[in-house]
Order: structure tokens, then sequence, then C-alpha cells
């Protein structure tokens, strides 16, 4: 049985931490355009990555819109995982311990 799992990643992060490749995802949008989707972990040793399935709404990016003379605008990012095993890794307490990278025709997003 496949379980969609829905991440939700703020883009902070912090220039002392140790993020290693968890999980990546590859697929075109309905434009054409390939998007790659990274997800990182704060950790110290190394792993090797694996390749996610995602849904048909894979990535969907907000953006708060309060003020618009804000100099920094805060964003945020579900991602929907199809996936018959637990992802416990991404589960965590601390801020900017899974971090999310989303590029767009190699450009980061």
């Amino acid at each position: 049985m496949l379980a969609c799992l829905q991440i939700i990643a703020v883009n902070l992060i912090k220039s002392n931490n140790m993020y290693t490749l968890k999980y990546y995802s590859t697929f075109k949008d309905l434009s054409g355009n390939v998007v790659k989707l990274e997800i990182y972990k704060d950790m110290d040793e190394t792993a090797v990555a694996e390749e996610l399935l995602l849904s048909a709404d894979a990535v969907s990016i907000e953006y708060s819109s309060d003020d618009l003379f804000k100099p920094l605008k805060q964003s945020g990012c579900s991602v929907n995982i199809l996936t018959g095993k637990i992802l416990t890794d991404l589960y965590t307490g601390k801020l900017n311990d899974v971090i999310l990278k989303v590029y767009k025709n190699d450009s980061l997003f």
C-alpha cells in the first residue's frame, strides 16, 4: 500500500550545518520543464541518496504576501511523496534539520 507523505520545508538555512543528500526526484511539469527535487538532512555520516516517487501534484510553493514592500518574502513548499515505507529520518523537531531544494530547468527555484 502506498502512503502519501507531505513535507513542509522552510527556506532558512544555517551555514554551519553539514547537509547530506537523502532523497531526490526528477520529473517534467505540464509545460515540459524539468523539475528536480532534492531533500537534504543535517547529518555527519554519508548516505546513499534514494529516488522518490512523487504524486501528480508533486510540488507546491506558496509565497507570503502580507506586505508588498517587505524586503524578504517568506515561502513554504509542500511535496507529495508516494511511498510504501515510513520515512522516519525526515521527521524532526530541530529547526533546519531537513532542507529542500527545487530546481526548474537546472535553476534553483
